[in-house]
């Protein structure tokens, strides 16, 4: 469960019996617990702060760039914005890099400057690989591919662009036997290096961004040990063994079918587990910005989740992962992602396992699963209930066990939740599916209810 530090994150509302919202001023925050005085029992809303979330800062002028800064590429060309990664490709025989329209798949590039004026500046281009070494742009001629780690590639120029259809812009270009290859994009968006003399190509106009700053552990993950489970709207998901299978070429890490409890006490999408569930304990990292190592113990042993390219394994070495933190109806929810290739249930489902994808979708975002010690095996019990209309009395005669659910908006992703009612009055998570409503519970049913119908002295219904 998340403490409750900082109350300057966070307002109080009061809400009216009319329905209306008066803003409560005076209260403090103690031992995770919001204080304040009030006269009788009413109902209150505490608010949390929307989480400011970092945005990229174009660069406009050369004297801009520096070392040590983390940068992304990308080019305008036919309507359509492409970023460059660092995913190798080969097109006609010649080595490219991919672009992608999704910045969340854009790699971060660094400067490496040896030199420069007010109207030029040189220098190296390179990346941190996923065990946070650099690789260095090696060019020839018109491709482009990565040197090995520390190794030192091409030295490139950068000038201000002058073709002033594309405003603060740069030309990115190296210059062998006095011929000048320029940073560019294809059609089918990957990113080569073109013959041009100048810059006012526009498929040649590189707009330089300086990457996002997320600042220390920005997700509250370094340190704590989650489940990694796939779940979407069900009682049910799929959580990341270390396992390994083959399938084809491609090396994948087995699922394994799981139940898993929403935790109401925190409702930031967080899952519960029982507490002698096998299901692996992933311990979180923080490295620097949103970068992770995720690891947990084999045998006694530390092994890190490794994803190079399609392939998803264990290994001994750390490899940095990139976290990213749902929006909307994807909040409670991460990405887990390297090199532009996410953590991804194949295709949805469990048999499949879990795979290393560069187009994962919606099978890319995962939920966090805690252990819980006050649940066993007893407390994962699933039920159904079929909706029926009240009048139809076929369906529900008098005296009949029913289950009573109710809808609640969610105005963090956005949609209906839907909550079964206890005997007491305490609510369960619930899931549609199709005609039925489905939860977990204990052994004990606390959701049934007794369905009577009272009626007036003629017999007709008192309602």
């Amino acid at each position: 469960m998340k403490s409750i530090e900082n109350t300057a994150e966070l307002s109080l509302n009061h809400i009216k019996d009319d329905g209306t919202e008066e803003i409560v001023e005076e209260f403090t925050v103690e031992d995770d617990k919001v204080c304040f005085d009030a006269d009788a029992f009413s109902v209150y809303e505490i608010i949390k702060a929307p989480e400011i979330v970092p945005v990229d800062t174009e660069v406009k002028t050369l004297a801009e760039l520096t070392d040590d800064q983390a940068y992304h590429f990308r080019i305008l060309r036919q309507g359509r914005t492409s970023y460059m990664t660092s995913v190798k490709v080969v097109n006609a025989g010649a080595n490219e890099f991919a672009g992608n329209t999704d910045i969340d798949k854009a790699e971060e590039w660094f400067f490496e400057l040896t030199g420069g004026s007010d109207t030029q500046k040189t220098g190296y281009i390179y990346r941190y690989n996923e065990s946070d070494q650099k690789e260095y742009i090696i060019a020839n001629d018109k491709q482009m591919t990565l040197s090995d780690p520390g190794v030192h590639g091409t030295v490139f120029r950068i000038e201000q662009n002058t073709n002033r259809s594309v405003r603060d812009s740069f030309y990115i270009y190296h210059r062998p036997s006095n011929t000048n290859y320029a940073l560019s994009v294809r059609g089918n968006q990957n990113f080569f290096l073109e013959n041009r003399p100048n810059g006012q190509n526009t498929n040649e106009c590189v707009v330089i961004t300086k990457a996002a700053s997320y600042g220390e552990d920005p997700f509250e993950l370094d340190g704590k040990t989650y489940g990694i489970a796939y779940v979407k709207d069900s009682v049910k998901g799929a959580g990341l063994l270390t396992q390994q299978k083959t399938v084809g070429t491609q090396s994948r890490l087995e699922a394994a079918e799981l139940l898993l409890r929403p935790d109401v006490l925190n409702n930031d999408g967080e899952l519960l587990i029982y507490q002698d569930n096998d299901l692996p304990e992933w311990k979180f990292e923080w490295v620097n910005e949103n970068k992770y190592y995720v690891k947990t113990q084999i045998g006694g042993e530390t092994r890190y989740l490794h994803m190079n390219g399609t392939d998803l394994t264990m290994s001994d070495t750390p490899v940095l992962i990139s976290v990213e933190a749902g929006t909307g109806d994807k909040a409670g929810k991460y990405k887990f992602s390297c090199g532009g290739y996410d953590l991804t249930l194949m295709a949805g489902k469990a048999e499949n396992g879990f795979v290393s994808s560069s187009n994962g979708g919606d099978y890319a975002w995962m939920s966090l699963a805690s252990k819980s010690a006050f649940l066993d095996d007893d407390d994962f019990v699933v039920y159904s209930a079929e909706k029926v209309d009240l009048s139809d009395r076929d369906k529900v005669p008098d005296g009949s066990k029913v289950v009573v659910y109710t809808r609640i908006w969610n105005d963090e992703t956005k949609k209906y939740e839907f909550y079964v009612v206890r005997y007491d009055g305490t609510l369960e998570r619930a899931f549609e599916s199709g005609d039925m409503i489905q939860w977990i519970g204990g052994t004990i049913v606390t959701e049934e209810w007794d369905f009577t119908e009272y009626t007036n002295s003629d017999g007709t219904p008192n309602y």
